[in-house]
């Protein structure tokens, strides 16, 4: 989803002149992938007249249009789409689960923090990586102790890329209180390489 986005060749035309008004009215038709390019096309021209209809887009039936609704309003970066963005990471379906984390940690608001956290604990593990790299950029103190429950549990079943990224967000927050569980699973040799790679390469942001 980016400037390189092949549209609908009407959607191209509107997209081309700026057509916020005939894109929004594409909304309300019955083609999904319609529907989902007339999204990324408000989202590129970054108008915020266009945040309530992406908030509305959110419940689309289609999970692609949800998605790329998603996707819009970190684009947009309004901050009238943190609370539905939630509500998206909260509800939603995994995909848009993953899209919503995502977009919470780009617009950067504190009322995101603990949705992040919960997040942590969700049951698709592309969504716990996303909660974990939002809460990198974001998190600050408060998410220090949740990212280390993540990583020290006893939940062996956990996945390796969850804890990788894990690990990678402990180094970004910069607390030295992560110092011991990153050097454990930095030295353990019975440790997933990904895994060890990354708690070593925390260790030298947080020991310099």
């Amino acid at each position: 989803m980016d400037e390189s986005t092949s549209y609908d060749p009407e959607i191209s035309r509107m997209y081309e002149s700026a057509d916020i008004k005939g894109l929004l009215g594409v909304l309300s038709r019955d083609d999904a992938s319609i529907r989902a390019d007339a999204v990324k096309a408000l989202a590129m021209l970054g108008d915020t007249e266009a945040v309530e209809a992406l908030v509305s887009a959110l419940e689309d039936e289609n999970d692609m249009v949800r998605a790329s609704a998603a996707w819009g309003l970190m684009k947009i970066a309004d901050p009238r789409a943190v609370e539905p963005l939630i509500a998206a990471l909260r509800q939603g379906d995994g995909y848009l689960r993953i899209t919503a984390a995502g977009a919470l940690a780009e617009l950067g608001d504190a009322r995101a923090v603990e949705p992040l956290i919960d997040a942590l604990d969700d049951k698709e593990t592309g969504v716990r990586i996303s909660a974990a790299k939002g809460l990198a950029r974001i998190g600050g103190p408060r998410a220090l102790e949740p990212l280390l429950a993540s990583f020290e549990g006893t939940d062996t079943g956990i996945e390796i890329s969850v804890r990788r990224y894990i690990a990678e967000a402990l180094g970004e927050l910069g607390d030295p209180r992560a110092v011991q569980a990153l050097r454990v699973a930095a030295e353990d040799e019975k440790e997933e390489e990904a895994v060890r790679e990354a708690s070593q390469e925390a260790l030298k942001k947080l020991e310099g």
